[in-house]
């Protein structure tokens, strides 16, 4: 079922759905708030507060600690990204590898053990700073998109290697990168998105009509949803070969969607799309403004196929 909940006055600044015995759908509505929802009917579950994030050199057992008290979910998954105003914080599901960046070109990887900064050979080409950087949540691949346009993987903390793949990042342009299990890698600099092999070769490129605001890949790295910023369109591509199969405004998702509430405020038409997420078999999550929305695929409108001959 399609739902939408009016849950701020203000954007909501980031959706993620947590996989367990049940998905939820936990929306952030302040730096330190998150709201819960079942993800198939929006049912409320609750709310999360965070405290402050420990540090980088604190001992394990507050890391443990901060993890099973804050960041434990009902349905026995945890919330795997953290984004504060400089601090991003990503977490592997099982909880056991974490990835901090400060937002610049510092990326550190913790276990319950020791924090090691994820480094380049002193003959790759330097990084003045990441534009977009994303911590396989299986496997613990990191995968970030550099200001020279080049991408840098890192197994654990082991650097597997730079690639260029022809990105010209724009100040104007939104950079995204999202890795998925390991083998499903797509990145873009705003007006190009590219499926990646982990070699680092290119397999697809698609040049884009439109600026992308947001990208989302699903857990299996099967389906990539992206939305732009011109006319807030959420599109639906296959991830192997960049095939776009389903579209519609994200306004009218939201409109067509059943409300869980007696009163409620519908975001104006061309407010900016501010949350994306997507999980396996095709479910769409998404925010406008205040507004929380969860449909599906079947929602937006297939694009035709041309016959085979």
């Amino acid at each position: 079922m399609a739902w939408r909940v009016h849950l701020a006055n203000s954007a909501i600044r980031m959706v993620e759905v947590i996989s367990g015995t049940r998905p939820i759908l936990a929306a952030w509505s302040a730096p330190r708030h998150v709201n819960l929802f079942d993800l198939s009917d929006g049912a409320t579950l609750g709310e999360v507060k965070l405290p402050a994030l420990p540090t980088l050199n604190a001992p394990p057992e507050l890391w443990e600690r901060f993890q099973e008290e804050t960041l434990r979910l009902p349905n026995g998954g945890h919330i795997t990204r953290v984004q504060l105003a400089n601090r991003t914080l990503f977490l592997t599901r099982d909880g056991a590898q974490r990835l901090h960046w400060d937002g610049g070109a510092a990326l550190v990887l913790m276990d319950d053990k020791e924090a090691v900064p994820l480094a380049a050979p002193a003959d790759a080409p330097s990084v003045t700073r990441w534009l977009a950087v994303d911590f396989d949540r299986d496997l613990g691949f990191t995968a970030a998109l550099a200001d020279n346009g080049r991408l840098y993987l890192y197994e654990l903390n082991v650097f597997k290697g730079s690639y260029d793949l022809g990105l010209q990042p724009e100040d104007e342009r939104r950079c995204h990168v999202q890795i998925q299990r390991g083998q499903h890698l797509h990145a873009t600099d705003g007006r190009m998105l590219v499926a990646v092999a982990m070699s680092g070769a290119v397999k697809k490129r698609l040049a884009l009509h439109y600026r992308v605001a947001l990208m989302a890949s699903s857990p299996d790295g099967q389906q990539l949803a992206l939305v732009d910023y011109e006319d807030g369109i959420v599109r639906l591509y296959r991830g192997a070969d960049l095939l776009l199969t389903h579209q519609k405004f994200a306004i009218d998702l939201v409109v067509e969607a059943t409300p869980r509430q007696l009163l409620e405020e519908l975001p104006p038409p061309m407010t900016a799309v501010s949350g994306l997420a997507l999980a396996d078999q095709g479910v769409i999550a998404f925010a406008m403004g205040g507004v929380l929305c969860c449909t599906h695929q079947d929602a937006l409108t297939p694009l035709p196929r041309s016959p085979q001959i």
